[in-house]
C-alpha cells in the first residue's frame, strides 16, 4: 500500500513537472512569437516592452528566423538597432536561407538605411552566403531580390553606396565575377559608376577586362533590342516602357565603360611616358604603389 502511494505521488509530481515545462515552453514560444510579430510590424514600443519583460532577443522560429531577420526584411532600422543593442547578432547566418546574414536580407530588399545601421552595429561588410556565394554587394549591384524584379528596372545604388561606405570589398569575387561584372551584366550603370569610383579594378589578375565587360554590355543591348515585348502577367505594367528603360540603361552602361576605357588608355600613355621601361599594355599595378595610386586617382576616378 505504501509503495503504491509512493508511486502515485512520484507519477503525480512527474506529471506536474512535465505540465509546467510544457507551459513554460508554450509561454516562451508565445513571447518569442510576439517579439517577431512586433519586429515584422516595426512596433518599436512593443519591442522595448517585450525585451524589458525578459523575452529572449535570440528566439528563433522553427525555420531559424529571428526578430532581427523580420525587422531587417521590413526595413525597420530603429527596430534593427534596438534588437542588436539588446544582444541580437548582426552576423548570425540563417541556415534555412543558405547562411545569408541580416546584411544580405537588407541588400536583397534595397533597405540602405538598415544596411547603414547593421554596419554601424558591427555587421561584417562582405560575408559570403553558402548557396550562391554572394556577398551583400553582389546582391545590391545586381538589383535582384524583389518579387516583381522580372518586370521592373531596378538599380539598388543607394544600398551599393551604403555598403561601399561601410567597407564592403569592391573587388570581392563570386566565383570569377566581381561586383562590377554583375553591374554590367544587369545594366546597372549608377551602381557601376559607384564601384569604379570606389576603386573597382577590372584589370588585375583573375578579373575580367574592360573589353570583356564592353562585349557583355553590347550583347545585353542587342538582346534587349531584338527581344519581343513581354506580355504582362498582372495589370498595370507597361512592358513596352519597361523594355525601353532597359535599353536606355544598357546604353548608359556602354557609355560609362567607353569613358572608363578612354581614361584607362590615357593612364597607360601617361605611365609609358613617365616610365619608358613599362610597356603600353602592362597593368598599371605593375608600377610601385606610390606611383600607381596617384595616377589611378587622377585619371580613372569618375566624378
Amino acid at each position: 500500500m505504501f509503495v503504491r502511494k509512493k508511486m502515485f505521488v512520484y507519477c503525480l509530481s512527474m506529471l506536474f513537472s512535465l505540465t509546467l515545462s510544457a507551459m513554460q515552453e508554450l509561454c516562451i514560444k508565445e513571447q518569442g512569437g510576439a517579439l517577431i510579430n512586433a519586429a515584422s510590424d516595426g512596433d518599436l514600443d512593443q519591442i522595448h516592452s517585450l525585451l524589458a519583460s525578459g523575452v529572449d532577443v535570440m528566439y528563433k522560429q522553427l525555420g531559424g528566423d529571428d526578430a532581427l531577420y523580420y525587422a531587417t526584411g521590413g526595413g525597420h532600422a530603429d527596430c534593427v538597432r534596438a534588437l542588436i543593442s539588446a544582444g541580437a547578432d548582426p552576423n548570425a547566418p540563417y541556415e534555412s536561407r543558405g547562411d545569408r546574414t541580416p546584411l544580405h536580407v537588407a541588400a536583397t530588399r534595397n533597405y540602405a538605411v538598415c544596411i547603414k545601421v547593421l554596419l554601424e552595429m558591427g555587421a561584417h561588410p562582405s560575408p559570403y552566403d553558402r548557396d550562391t556565394l554572394f556577398t551583400p554587394l553582389h546582391i545590391a549591384v545586381s538589383g535582384k531580390g524583389k518579387f516583381f524584379e522580372s518586370v521592373q528596372v531596378l538599380d539598388f545604388f543607394e544600398s551599393v553606396e551604403a555598403l561601399l561606405v561601410g567597407g564592403a570589398d569592391v573587388n570581392a569575387k563570386h566565383l570569377k565575377s566581381s561586383p562590377l561584372a554583375f553591374a554590367v551584366d544587369s545594366s546597372r550603370s549608377k551602381s557601376a559608376k559607384l564601384l569604379l569610383q570606389a576603386g573597382a579594378r577590372p584589370f588585375e589578375k583573375g578579373s575580367v577586362a574592360i573589353p570583356t565587360l564592353m562585349d557583355d554590355a553590347r550583347y545585353t543591348l542587342k538582346e534587349l533590342e531584338e527581344s519581343p515585348v513581354e506580355t504582362p502577367f498582372y495589370q498595370g505594367i507597361d512592358c513596352r516602357e519597361i523594355k525601353n528603360q532597359r535599353i536606355s540603361k544598357a546604353q548608359d552602361m556602354i557609355a560609362l565603360l567607353q569613358e572608363y576605357q578612354t581614361r584607362w588608355r590615357g593612364m597607360q600613355e601617361f605611365c609609358k611616358a613617365q616610365h619608358p621601361r613599362l610597356g603600353a599594355e602592362s597593368p598599371a599595378h605593375a608600377l610601385p604603389k606610390d606611383v600607381y595610386k596617384p595616377i589611378f586617382n587622377q585619371l580613372l576616378r569618375l566624378k
